[in-house]
């Protein structure tokens, strides 16, 4: 025997006659517009209370409701940017995470036995003033196709270059030789042709060089500086 059944049928049957009642019908197009509305929520995530911003802060920037629980149309709340930003934000969470990777594979190219701790934390200080630096560079006067492969850099979706986590084809090699570690994993294969192909191949190098011999004799060219634009 369940334990519904165990409780005494004039209980059931009062709580059936109260959830299974249906919805009073709407008497007008607005009310019926009314009810779709209440009824279309997304789901929002809990955010920390120390994360959480200022309620005018909210209306004002669009921000999605810090609070968990459901964003529904009808909701005093809801902005489109606010609807926005919410779909947006995987996407947002994923970008952030390809500019890390990259800025802490620009920081140990330079400085290899760096404790892992010291480059994540200098590595997100980087990211965080990336998304300024990204504005700024679209801005230029300069044909899109060209900060196109910079942005694809920041990414890791340079084809031919281990973008989207595809290295090279077994047992094949850069044209000047090179060839990632077999025993390493794809992703791993990917990162390091990345490497390879902006910073160590043959043509990277004479890039390098080049941009080398126009600056002091005391500044060192770093990863960082080409593949973040940062100054040296």
């Amino acid at each position: 025997m369940t334990l519904l059944e165990c409780l005494p049928q004039a209980w059931t049957a009062s709580l059936d006659s109260i959830f299974n009642q249906p919805p009073p019908a709407p008497t007008s197009h607005n009310a019926a517009i009314e009810l779709l509305l209440s009824h279309t929520k997304w789901l929002l995530p809990h955010t920390p209370p120390q994360q959480q911003p200022q309620q005018d802060q909210q209306h004002q920037h669009g921000a999605i409701q810090s609070s968990p629980g459901p964003l529904s149309l009808s909701s005093s709340t809801f902005t489109v940017r606010a609807a926005t930003n919410f779909l947006m934000q995987p996407s947002q969470t994923a970008r952030m995470e390809a500019w890390q990777q990259c800025t802490e594979s620009a920081i140990t190219l330079a400085a290899p036995t760096q404790p892992q701790e010291e480059t994540r934390h200098t590595a997100l200080a980087i990211t965080k003033v990336l998304r300024t630096r990204v504005r700024q560079v679209w801005r230029l006067s300069w044909e899109n196709n060209r900060k196109e492969v910079w942005w694809r850099l920041l990414q890791h979706g340079v084809v031919g270059a281990g973008g989207h986590g595809w290295p090279m084809k077994r047992e094949t090699a850069c044209p000047c030789g090179w060839q990632h570690s077999a025993a390493s994993p794809r992703a791993a294969q990917a990162l390091q042709l990345r490497e390879h192909v902006f910073w160590n191949c043959t043509g990277a190098s004479a890039i390098r060089r080049a941009i080398q011999h126009n600056l002091p004799g005391s500044v060192q060219l770093l990863p960082r500086h080409v593949w973040l634009l940062e100054q040296p």
